[in-house]
């Protein structure tokens, strides 16, 4: 059973390239996390590498690469800082409106020598409305535990630009979110690609699934409507 289990972690590294520093920055990261003074997530043990690390690499399988990428409401750092570990050479902006928790991304970042990072302590809502200098600039968006599968369509397009790519990370109801809202993400400017399951090793059953949404049209200026939901 430990044999299968560090296989199929193997499998993982060797899948998705993660070559020998990411690696090992990636288990300094996972305990920054466990040690940190304040609660950053509710995931401990094996679930924190699988359900936190593992599930924010399975994003690599959509995207290997990008050339500028944002992370909406990082939190803990799934997946922004976790994908940023995995592709030092790519950069990426991690947004995160909790001050305690944007100040540990950013001395996560400083400790783990990641200079692919930048962090922007505000609202999604409000960068991606109304500065421009964040708005359809991104090939790339990422969208995990934000809240409902509306509200992260409508705080991620709006930053993604035209030809771009926005996954989202949703649980079990993902495939029924997606028919649901179809109509939503094209009024956006996105079009439904693909939808990817990812089976965890130690939670075979518990499906999650990658939402996979490209930006084919510009946004509407209106978007996002959301307020105050600090993300």
């Amino acid at each position: 059973m430990v044999q299968s289990w560090w296989q199929a972690y193997a499998d993982w590294r060797k899948e998705l390239e993660i070559d020998g520093l990411a690696w090992e920055r990636l288990f300094r990261y996972m305990e920054a996390v466990k040690k940190a003074p304040f609660n950053l997530t509710a995931l401990q043990g094996v679930a924190l590498w699988e359900k936190g690390i593992l599930d924010s690499l399975a994003v690599l399988r959509v995207i290997g690469e990008w050339r500028r990428g944002m992370d909406i409401g990082s939190g803990a750092g799934f997946p922004g800082l976790v994908l940023a570990i995995a592709r030092k050479h790519c950069p990426i902006t991690l947004v995160e409106a909790r001050n305690v928790r944007a100040q540990f991304l950013l001395r996560s970042a400083f400790d783990l020598r990641l200079d692919n990072v930048v962090v922007v302590n505000e609202r999604a809502e409000a960068i991606t409305g109304a500065q421009k200098s964040y708005r359809e600039q991104y090939d790339m968006v990422t969208v995990r535990a934000v809240g409902s599968f509306r509200m992260s369509v409508e705080l991620s397009l709006p930053a993604a630009q035209v030809g771009g790519t926005v996954v989202l990370l949703r649980g079990a109801r993902a495939e029924g979110e997606c028919d649901q809202n179809q109509e939503f993400v094209e009024e956006l400017g996105g079009r439904l690609a693909a939808l990817q399951a990812v089976r965890l090793p130690s939670w075979p059953r518990d499906v999650r699934y990658l939402v996979e949404i490209k930006k084919v049209a510009p946004t509407e200026d209106r978007y996002p409507r959301v307020r105050h939901l600090g993300v």
